[in-house]
């Protein structure tokens, strides 16, 4: 075997065992499927349309649940008290049902929505610490719960409104839950929710670092309330669906969901410590701010600028057709900006020297951030298809090449539509970086294809490279 096959096939080695490390849930996706394997070989027969449907039916609870435990562990808390309000909404719900459904639901998505509002307040208002509260909390409704219990007036014993049964344990066509389409469409809030919404982005702000927040103006206290409450609500949507599912009200139904509910945040890549994560999976700009940024110490560097520092961009594009308004510290890519200005391809705002201190890491073998060998990787020339330039996310130098006459071949660089490019040359251990508004105010202005490579070759001959 060649080297260069050998050292590319140790790279991609390198990358699934990291990929492994940074995505827990893989591994466990992985066991799953060998222990479903295992008792499809051990019982045959046993797997089969209606085992998945139960699976799901009795996972959708934990699934829900967990979506507001990731809110609030984003936030660097955590909520003790989500099996007990689970608890409380189901038993509420099923003593209330001799009075109406509507009623008995709205009492109890009450119970959830009074609990996050106590959570939110101590731990906001009057700084408790979250898992102090949160306990605190989660032993009081235990113990009103079972005061309740004693007194309240009954016509019967505590049965299930049928609406609750519906969406707990019903089935459409038979197969698919019902619970399953509303653990969905949560999910799909909160994804949506943390990726593209300016409060999404303050839970990780306020996760990451509250002082900056504060200084900021950002009011953390009203972020960190908010979140409490959703936790609180989706607890008793949970409760709901739990006790739909089973049919049964007790005193301890939700107790065995309370540990399995961090675990399950945990394990979807979120951090104890807050401030990264999401609820399937790491959002790019906390991941990037977190694995490239801080360790850079790129201060400047970063997707959706906070207004205040917009007057520091300059504007891209007179846009007529799309958002039909100057684009001045936003996204210009029009994609980049339906996905809420985070993205692989476009978005990203940053200043020469933050660029600088990047490109000093690609020239030192990417320390801190990188193995040599995995820079070595992603800035070789690919093979397929046949005359390309590209690399792994960088090109490399061509005939005519916007590097210029003197970058040597081992040079690798990646230009912005915008007008901006990056080109490093370990070979001579140079780096230059141009941010220029070429689109301004349309994209009719080609000149920067001529004046770049200009650029590269007076900056060489200045320093006497050549």
């Amino acid at each position: 075997m060649s080297a260069p096959a050998s050292g590319l096939r140790q790279g991609r080695w390198v990358a699934f065992q990291g990929m492994l490390r940074d995505r827990p849930s893989l591994v466990l996706v992985g066991v799953l499927l060998l222990l479903v394997l295992a008792i499809g070989v051990i019982r045959p027969g046993t797997i089969g349309p209606s085992w998945v449907a139960n699976t799901i039916l009795f996972a959708a609870p934990l699934g829900i649940v967990a979506a507001g435990q990731t809110l609030v562990m984003l936030t660097a808390g955590i909520d003790l008290s989500v099996a007990a309000t689970m608890t409380a909404a189901a038993y509420v719900a099923a003593s209330q049902s001799y009075f109406g459904s509507a009623r008995a639901v709205l009492l109890a998505l009450a119970v959830g929505l009074v609990v996050g509002l106590v959570n939110g307040l101590g731990v906001a208002v009057f700084r408790v610490q979250p898992l102090i509260m949160t306990l605190g909390t989660g032993l009081v409704i235990s113990g009103g719960l079972l005061v309740y219990s004693l007194n309240v007036s009954h016509q019967g014993p505590p049965a299930v409104p049928d609406i609750v049964r519906y969406v707990g344990a019903g089935k459409l066509l038979g197969i698919v839950p019902v619970s399953a389409f509303l653990w969905a469409a949560i999910a799909t809030i909160v994804i949506v929710g943390l990726r593209q919404t300016g409060y999404g982005r303050l839970i990780f702000a306020v996760g990451d670092n509250p002082i900056a927040c504060r200084l900021a103006g950002v009011r953390a206290w009203l972020v960190l309330l908010v979140t409490y409450v959703i936790c609180g609500f989706l607890s008793g949507v949970a409760g709901l669906v739990l006790v739909g599912a089973i049919n049964a009200a007790d005193l301890s139904l939700g107790d065995v969901y309370l540990l399995p509910s961090v675990a399950a945040v945990v394990i979807g890549g979120t951090s104890i410590y807050g401030g990264n994560g999401g609820y399937a999976g790491e959002a790019l700009d906390a991941f990037c701010r977190r694995e490239i940024f801080a360790p850079l110490n790129m201060t400047n560097t970063a997707f959706n600028h906070p207004p205040s520092m917009r007057d520091r961009s300059v504007p891209t594009a007179d846009d007529k057709t799309f958002r039909k308004r100057i684009i001045q510290g936003e996204v210009q890519d029009e994609n980049a900006s339906i996905m809420g200005g985070v993205a692989g391809h476009a978005g990203l705002f940053s200043t020469a020297s933050d660029v600088a201190t990047f490109a000093l890491s690609m020239l030192d073998g990417g320390k801190p951030l990188l193995q040599p060998s995995t820079v070595q990787l992603f800035t070789r020339r690919e093979n397929s298809p046949a005359g390309t330039s590209r690399a792994l996310g960088w090109d490399t130098p061509s005939s005519p090449s916007q590097s210029g006459k003197y970058f040597s071949p081992t040079s690798f660089g990646h230009l912005g539509y915008t007008g901006t490019s990056l080109w490093i040359d370990p070979a001579q251990q140079l780096s230059v970086t141009l941010l220029t508004n070429r689109t301004w105010p349309d994209c009719s202005n080609q000149a920067i294809k001529q004046v770049r490579p200009q650029f590269h070759d007076a900056i060489v001959k200045a320093l006497c490279l050549v």
